[in-house]
């Protein structure tokens, strides 16, 4: 059964209603259920530690994850190996917005003093 890494600093000892301990990178919860597990690591500083979620499962979600792998690669983006198949989508998006919109405020500042030498 898996468990879920809280690495988030204010984490206490419960936390709804899953009881976790201290550990060296955070709060471990106890032995969850893969359906609890997926739900908590959905949340930005919660991690899967062992097991997989359900919905990792079959073929066609392997394509998936590798095609997303892909995509993160092309743009440089790190992914953790743990991520269930719904947060690695969520993270790849959010990581290829931020570089199209860094991308385009770069653009917009090289032009900036172009043009405007009369």
């Amino acid at each position: 059964m898996p468990k879920v890494l809280c690495t988030l600093p204010n984490a206490s000892d419960e936390i709804g209603g899953i009881k976790f301990v201290t550990h060296a990178k955070g709060m471990l919860s106890e032995d969850l259920s893969d359906e609890q597990a997926a739900r908590l690591a959905s949340i930005q500083g919660y991690e899967i530690v062992g097991g997989k979620a359900p919905e990792d499962d079959g073929p066609d979600k392997d394509a998936e994850r590798a095609e997303l792998l892909a995509r993160a690669e092309a743009i440089g983006f790190k992914v953790k190996g743990n991520w269930s198949l719904e947060r690695l989508k969520t993270e790849v998006e959010a990581a290829e917005k931020a570089k199209v919109e860094a991308e385009a405020a770069a653009a917009a500042a090289g032009q900036g003093g172009e043009g405007k030498s009369e």
